[in-house]
């Protein structure tokens, strides 16, 4: 009866569906193989074991430090705009984590008189486009509609700089405001796609952020490895 439930409401497929449960089912089979061969009467599949542990620590380790090592913002120069990366909704309205980067926004662009550029496009369980909920955000706050510059159709982070790269600014240089734990792998594509961006980060909830770095650090880790695939075909 509860199955059925579950299955009527869709939470079960939402579940299924879910990055970061797919995550952890990968993450508990990789154990599982290492424990495996780790476990093997077989010397060489014993080894092979120890040198994917080893590699696989190495990675995890260098990764989270470099992550940390980003967690503060930049300096600010002779950037032309700012730039606010999208996040997810609760349904049309922004969450916390999103509302922190939009107040930080506000705060720089009062100081500064740059434009503000929003990105973020509609994802599963969203209402409207991230860019759009950001948009209105921004004016409930009586900042003015002609300094805001909005991005729709992004759904990922490489897409939200891809897709500013291509709204042929006559620059390449921006602030782009992001969390804390984001910043990396935001400045490991900004790079990869010859973005000089400056990063101003703003904090997490502890909750959130437990949650999110767990799931930044592979994450990391694969937009890594799709920039130098990139490079290596462009």
């Amino acid at each position: 009866m509860v199955i059925n439930m579950m299955l009527n409401n869709g939470f079960l497929s939402r579940v299924l569906k879910s990055k970061m449960f797919l995550l952890n089912c990968l993450n508990i089979c990789y154990i599982i193989l290492l424990y495996l061969m780790w476990s093997s009467t077989n010397n060489l599949i014993k080894y092979l074991g120890v040198l994917l542990i080893s590699v696989s620590f190495l990675v995890l380790i260098t990764t989270t430090v470099a992550i940390l090592f980003n967690f503060k913002s930049d300096k600010i120069s002779n950037q032309k705009y700012i730039v606010v990366l999208g996040s997810k909704l609760d349904k049309d309205k922004p969450k916390p984590t999103l509302i922190r980067r939009l107040d930080k926004a506000l705060e720089l662009a009062r100081s500064t008189n740059l434009d503000i550029i929003l990105c973020g496009g509609m994802v599963r369980d969203e209402l409207i486009p991230e860019a759009l909920a950001m948009h209105n955000y921004l004016i409930s706050k009586e900042f003015p509609t002609s300094r805001i510059i909005l991005e729709d159709q992004s759904k990922t982070t490489f897409e939200n700089l891809i897709n500013l790269k291509n709204l042929d600014l006559k620059t390449n240089c921006f602030v782009v405001v992001t969390s804390n734990y984001h910043s990396c792998r935001t400045k490991i594509i900004a790079k990869s796609l010859a973005l000089d961006i400056t990063c101003v980060t703003t904090k997490t909830k502890l909750l959130s952020f437990i949650k999110n770095f767990y799931r930044e650090i592979f994450a990391v880790i694969k937009d890594f490895k799709k920039v130098k695939i990139k490079k290596r075909y462009k």
